[in-house]
């Protein structure tokens, strides 16, 4: 597999030349999404719920487009970043595949949106949030742990999907992958994530501006990680002696 270094140089490479396709391809979904978010909550805040809360949801919402995790918070704004974050890591994955693919930013960012990903992203949001809590009963760190594990299962999907069709994709045979993937890589992808907090500093020091462009290097390097995955995995398959049934 390629090094954390390599993974990093390769997504600055891709993105030399490109970086306002990849900014807004991480913009337009954020700023509408907030948007969206807002107009619902005050709308509750003037049906009666506290606006402090207003405040608060927002603030989760802004948390988990900046940093890509789901740690919580409103649950509406966790789905509706969920799926604009899936469907921008989808588009760096088909970038990082093909290097001439033509980036459509907002297009791109909504194509999770469309029949073949959405109720199968929708459904991996659930079942793995649900996971998590049960493995989190036994302790945090289970529940970290196994957050790892999971966290190439949207990306298997849409390569389950692409060569599926129409066929059902299963989520639980996709969170099954993503753990045969993720065995043995979980503290590589720990550190990768971890070898950005210089920028994630930095960002939040220029008032968020920085990660206009630090989000977009971001899920290039993390797509390109779960490529090299697949690659090592399928070369792992093909080089595993087949058992002859006698």
């Amino acid at each position: 597999m390629k090094t954390r270094r390599e993974l990093k140089e390769q997504s600055k490479d891709l993105l030399r030349g490109n970086w306002l396709n990849g900014i807004l391809l991480n913009l337009i979904p954020t700023i509408i999404q907030l948007v969206l978010i807002a107009a619902f909550i005050v709308a509750l805040g003037w049906m009666g719920f506290n606006f402090n809360d207003v405040k608060e949801s927002i603030s989760h919402a802004a948390d988990y487009s900046t940093n890509g995790g789901n740690n919580g918070g409103n649950m509406i704004g966790s789905i509706v970043s969920t799926v604009f974050l899936v469907g921008i890591q989808y588009t760096f994955l088909d970038w990082v595949r093909n290097r001439d693919y033509e980036v459509h930013p907002l297009r791109d960012a909504f194509q999770v949106f469309s029949q073949p990903y959405f109720w199968g992203t929708i459904g991996l949001f659930f079942i793995q949030m649900i996971y998590v809590w049960l493995w989190s009963l036994l302790f945090i760190i289970p529940g970290i742990v196994k957050s790892y594990a999971y966290k190439q299962s949207y990306f298997v999907y849409k390569d389950r999907r692409d060569v599926s069709g129409d066929a059902p994709v299963s989520f639980l045979g996709s969170i099954t992958e993503s753990r045969a993937l993720m065995y043995g890589h979980k503290i590589d992808y720990f550190v990768l994530q971890l070898s950005f907090l210089g920028w994630d500093i930095l960002s939040v020091i220029t008032f968020g501006l920085g990660f206009l462009w630090l989000n977009p290097y971001k899920n290039a390097t993390y797509a390109g990680y779960y490529d090299e995955l697949k690659r090592a995995r399928d070369e792992q398959i093909k080089t595993e002696p087949k058992v002859i049934e006698h």
